[in-house]
């Protein structure tokens, strides 16, 4: 057992290698190629996974390139309810009409490959796109500055001579009036 477990990866680089050589002259034989790949990984318990699903079918072994005869479809779970729903038109019962029975999160999308060989498809669960999340700054407003100024006075004297005056206005940034000049 441990003979076979030592030349596995290389068994299955080889089918793998051998399959993909032989997909464009004799895609059956190719096809058998991968579906004993497979099947060779299910009997040592190696899990397949989603790349390599997406990649061969896992029905027939067929090495799918969508395009080529093979269908890729993007669909959320929404788009898909909608649809069963419009052909069978099933009648909604009250136990679903509060929110039972549907997912936790409706969004979720799925890539489904369907094989030009044996028209059997493969469902892969897209994982969700993350939040886009904004972060903006707190605006300087020009009487909370006023007020931070106020208690840093040094003399009792020159506070209300400092709120009396207004400030001037600071001059423009050299860049700002380049932008002004640009605009006119």
């Amino acid at each position: 057992m441990a003979a076979l477990t030592d030349s596995l990866p290389a068994s299955l680089v080889f089918l793998t290698d051998a399959a993909h050589l032989l997909a464009a002259s004799s895609p059956e034989t190719s096809a058998h190629l991968m579906a004993r790949r497979n099947a060779l990984m299910a009997g040592t318990g190696l899990v397949v996974s989603d790349t390599q699903r997406q990649h061969a079918c896992t029905a027939c072994g067929h090495i799918m390139v969508p395009g080529h005869g093979d269908v890729l479809s993007l669909d959320s779970q929404r788009a898909a309810l909608r649809r069963r729903t419009r052909t069978r038109k099933l009648v909604v019962s009250n136990n679903n009409s509060c929110g039972k029975g549907r997912s936790s999160s409706p969004r979720d999308r799925a890539k489904r490959l369907e094989c030009a060989m044996c028209t059997s498809y493969t469902d892969i669960r897209l994982p969700p796109a993350p939040k886009i999340t904004r972060h903006r700054h707190p605006l300087v407003t020009a009487a909370s500055s006023k007020t931070a100024v106020v208690p840093m006075a040094a003399t009792p004297a020159a506070a209300p001579s400092s709120a009396a005056t207004p400030e001037p206005p600071k001059p423009a940034s050299v860049n700002a009036s380049s932008k002004k000049r640009a605009k006119s």
